[in-house]
C-alpha cells in the first residue's frame, strides 16, 4: 500500500519494501505502428511549348506567357520616346493567312502558338514612316527603311520566314534553324546582337515576344546608328542608304564598306562589295527612288 504523501516512482520502475522504487527488470517496449507512406500523384510530363497545339480545357499544362499585346511592352525591351509620338500599334490580323502568304494557315514549326499573328500586306507601313520620321534624317533614311521593309516582309507585321523552322536540334532532322521574323526578318540571333548593342543591356528574348512598336521602332533606331555612322565618316545620304542594306546582308559588309569608305571614298567601298550583294541592294533601292536620288 502506497502510503499518502509518497512520492510515486517513475514509470519503469517499481515500489519494493519500505517505498524504495527499483528499476524493473522488465521493461515493456513501446508498440511501432506501421505507415506507409502516402503516394503523391505527379504531373504529366511537361508539353512542348513551341510546336504543340493548346491543351484541351482542363487539361494540365505548365504556366505559359500571355501572347504580347501592343499596349504590354516585353520585359527588358524599351520602345523610347518616339513611340508616343506614333501612337500605340494595333494592326488587323490577316484572318486568310495569319501567318503569311507562304504558312497561311499552318503554324510554322517551333513558334509558339502565342505569338502574334501576321498582317496584311502593307500594314506596317504607316508605322515604319512614323519612326523612321522621329529620327530626323531625312526622307532618304526614310526610304530606305520603307525599301527594306518591303523587301524583307512586303510591310506585314509578325511575318515568320518562307522557311521558318525553330525547333530543338534533335527535332529538325538535319534542316537549319531559321528563326527571320518580323517587319524586317531579324533572326533570333541578330535581334539579341543589334537590339541588345542598341539599348546597352543585354536581349535574351526572342525577336516574336515584343509589341508592335518594338518590332518597327527598334530596327529602325538601330539602323539610324549606322546611317549617322556613314554620314559621319563622309558619306551622303545615297551611301548611308547602301551601308544599312549591307548591315542587313552581314555586318562584315558594312565593315568593310566603313573601313574603305573612310580611307578611299564611299564610291570606291561601293565597287568593292561583291556584285550580287550590290545587284540586289541597288534594285530594291531604285524602286523607292534612291538610287538615283541624292548622293
Amino acid at each position: 500500500m502506497v502510503q499518502s504523501g509518497a512520492k510515486r516512482c517513475p514509470p519503469d520502475s517499481i515500489r519494493g519494501p519500505f517505498g524504495v522504487c527499483l528499476r524493473s527488470p522488465i521493461v515493456m517496449p513501446q508498440r511501432t505502428v506501421p505507415v506507409e507512406p502516402v503516394p503523391v500523384p505527379l504531373p504529366p510530363p511537361l508539353p512542348d511549348r513551341s510546336d504543340s497545339p493548346a491543351p484541351a480545357p482542363g487539361a494540365w499544362s505548365a504556366p505559359q506567357p500571355p501572347p504580347p499585346s501592343a499596349a504590354t511592352p516585353v520585359p527588358g525591351l524599351v520602345s523610347g520616346p518616339s513611340s508616343t509620338a506614333c501612337g500605340v500599334i494595333r494592326y488587323p490580323v490577316d484572318n486568310g493567312n495569319p501567318y503569311g502568304p507562304k504558312w497561311r494557315q499552318k503554324r510554322p514549326p517551333g513558334l509558339p502558338h502565342w505569338a502574334r499573328r501576321t498582317s496584311a500586306e502593307n500594314a506596317a507601313r504607316n508605322a515604319v514612316v512614323c519612326f523612321a520620321r522621329a529620327q530626323n534624317l531625312g526622307p532618304a533614311f526614310v526610304n530606305v527603311m520603307l525599301s527594306l521593309a518591303d523587301n524583307e516582309s512586303g510591310g506585314r507585321f509578325a511575318l515568320p520566314a518562307n522557311i521558318f523552322n525553330a525547333l530543338p536540334d534533335n527535332q529538325r532532322q538535319g534542316v537549319p534553324r531559321i528563326t527571320a521574323w518580323g517587319v524586317f526578318q531579324f533572326n533570333n540571333p541578330a535581334w539579341a546582337r543589334d537590339i541588345s548593342s542598341l539599348l546597352g543591356r543585354r536581349v535574351t528574348t526572342p525577336a516574336w515576344q515584343c509589341t508592335p512598336q518594338q518590332e518597327v521602332e527598334l530596327p529602325i533606331r538601330f539602323y539610324a546608328r549606322i546611317y549617322r555612322q556613314v554620314v559621319a565618316a563622309g558619306g551622303r545620304p545615297l551611301d548611308a542608304a547602301r551601308g544599312v542594306r549591307l548591315q542587313h546582308h552581314g555586318p562584315t559588309y558594312l565593315q568593310k564598306f566603313l573601313q574603305i569608305g573612310r580611307s578611299a571614298g564611299f564610291a570606291t567601298a561601293w565597287n568593292q562589295v561583291p556584285a550580287e550583294n550590290r545587284t540586289k541592294i541597288e534594285r530594291s533601292l531604285t524602286k523607292w527612288g534612291l538610287a538615283s536620288g541624292p548622293r
